[in-house]
């Protein structure tokens, strides 16, 4: 993991490896509380379900829960130590298509809420949200960008950033 300098208030870091990324998800997730919404954006294959699953082990969720990409069900729900929505926008163009399946019900379920290809309906994100785009380098290497939108979540990401 290699961090690079701040952009426009948020955290850029280079990834070597999924391992990596998992890990980062999971210094994430030790930070992220109850109501908290982390928006992921990236192509197929950027690492994006990698982070869910180290979002997933701070929050202790059990290996057995297997975290997966929800793309055909829109919606997977995990039970740690708090609840953990994983939502995925890949087949979702409106916001009524995903309020039909609950999307602020989950957002103020006591959980935290992750919701992969945020970009294809950004009014989905609440106010405050963190925000990681996650592009290719080559090979494994992924470079993750990282902005947050809350003051409280500002703060999640600087003590992140000084985590890497």
């Amino acid at each position: 993991m290699t961090r690079l300098p701040p952009e426009g208030g948020g955290i850029c870091i280079e990834m070597a490896s999924p391992e990596e990324t998992g890990r980062f998800g999971e210094r994430l997730g030790g930070l992220l509380r109850a109501g908290d919404v982390v928006g992921l954006v990236g192509p197929l294959g950027s690492g994006k379900t990698c982070m869910v699953q180290g979002i997933a082990r701070a929050l202790e969720v059990p290996d057995r829960q297997c975290v997966r990409s929800p793309t055909f069900i829109i919606l997977n729900m995990y039970t740690g130590r708090m609840p953990l929505y994983h939502f995925d926008l890949y087949r979702i163009s409106t916001l009524d298509e995903l309020e039909e399946i609950g999307l602020r019900d989950a957002i103020e379920g006591g959980g935290v809420s992750v919701i992969e290809w945020a970009d294809r309906v950004p009014e989905a994100l609440p106010i405050e949200h963190i925000l990681i785009t996650i592009q290719h380098r080559g090979g494994d290497r992924r470079l993750l960008s990282a902005s947050a939108a809350g003051e409280r979540l500002c703060c999640v990401l600087k003590a992140l950033f000084a985590e890497c």
